[in-house]
């Protein structure tokens, strides 16, 4: 059973340079990658999901996605 610092450490440094390509600065980025590993711990199971990852790369996009200002036009 991997426990969430063994999951932080395989991921951290992956979703860190996402969530840097997603955010205008570092402050914004550490705030979505907090939401969105403590979004995904509060799932039961999620740890052992062999896609559990992904998953997070996916909630550190959707939250870039929802914070972005929508176009007029």
């Amino acid at each position: 059973m991997r426990t969430a610092q063994q999951f932080y450490d395989d991921t951290a440094a992956t979703a860190w340079r996402l969530a840097r390509c997603l955010h205008r600065s570092p402050a914004d980025a550490e705030d979505a990658l907090a939401r969105a590993y403590a979004e995904l711990l509060a799932e039961p199971g999620a740890l052992e999901h062999p896609r559990a990852r992904t998953h997070l790369l996916a909630l550190l996009t959707e939250h870039a996605r929802a914070a972005l200002p929508l176009r007029a036009g």
